[in-house]
């Protein structure tokens, strides 16, 4: 896939754009930027920071699951995907809010979900953890859900431990893929993860340190262990600003919301998007 994408670029005549991805797309964006061919990357939920083989036999299980499941109700796909009910069921580990979720993309999810089935399995079959350089200069982002039932938050840890300039921002009330369950703050995501100044070194947000409630977490960065202190009761937030790192006060002015695509933000799709 790695390839194929920097094959994309080259017939694009796109030398170092800004990717961004979720989930297997996510780590596709960062392999990228280990190659040289990115220039800022933004990532959702990357695949790729499990902390044990357990987590990441667990993410496979869920995959499995989910194919046997939409190959028994593939027949009834269609009306469970006209109800909040069905969506839910469609839904039920990467998404947070499937009331959001349109009827025709949930029907149209389930179909590429199911029709690629031998692709994921042959990606996960062939699966290892993150453990590239990305150069220092090149700004990276991590944003994961703090409903993502799939990637679990505390592997954000393990990313920042492998990732050491980069920014880790929490989602609230968002699933494993956060586009329909917050559209306006994925947006705002991308768009500030593609401007390349002031973002390297940055420290774990407060708020994911908080979602995860521990006061001592266990880092894996390749094979060692690094043990981080993190903040045993972090004083909460009354309001809480619409995006980790950015400067905000009551009664201040928000900037606008532009569509992602303005911004030359080239998306790598997730492959494994249920």
């Amino acid at each position: 896939m790695l390839s194929d994408t920097i094959d994309l670029f080259d017939r694009l005549g796109l030398d170092n754009p800004h990717v961004a991805g979720n989930s297997l797309g996510g780590r596709l964006a960062l392999e990228l930027a280990v190659a040289g061919r990115a220039a800022s990357v933004t990532a959702f939920s990357p695949a790729g920071f499990w902390r044990s083989d357990r987590e990441f036999s667990y993410a496979r299980a869920v995959n499995k699951v989910m194919q046997v499941a939409g190959q028994i109700t593939r027949p009834l796909g269609p009306f469970m995907a006209r109800s909040t009910a069905g969506r839910a069921l469609i839904y039920a580990e990467i998404v947070s809010r499937p009331s959001q979720v349109t009827p025709r993309q949930a029907s149209g999810d389930m179909e590429a979900f199911l029709n690629s089935r031998a692709a994921m399995n042959a990606i996960l079959d062939a699966a290892v953890p993150f453990a590239g350089h990305i150069p220092r200069e090149v700004p990276v982002t991590i944003a994961w859900g703090a409903r993502d039932r799939l990637l679990r938050p505390r592997q954000a840890l393990v990313a920042k431990a492998r990732l050491p300039q980069a920014r880790i921002i929490r989602l609230p009330r968002c699933g494993h893929v956060p586009m329909t369950d917050n559209p306006r703050l994925v947006a705002d995501v991308l768009l500030d993860g593609s401007r390349a100044t002031g973002r390297v070194g940055s420290p774990v947000d407060v708020g994911l340190t908080r979602a995860l409630g521990s006061r001592v977490a266990s880092l894996r960065p390749g094979a060692g262990a690094v043990r981080r202190r993190l903040p045993c009761r972090p004083r909460p937030l009354r309001h809480p600003p619409p995006l980790a790192g950015r400067t905000w006060s009551p009664g201040g002015r928000r900037g606008s919301h532009r569509r992602a695509s303005r911004a030359g933000v080239l998306p790598c799709a997730a492959a494994d998007r249920g």
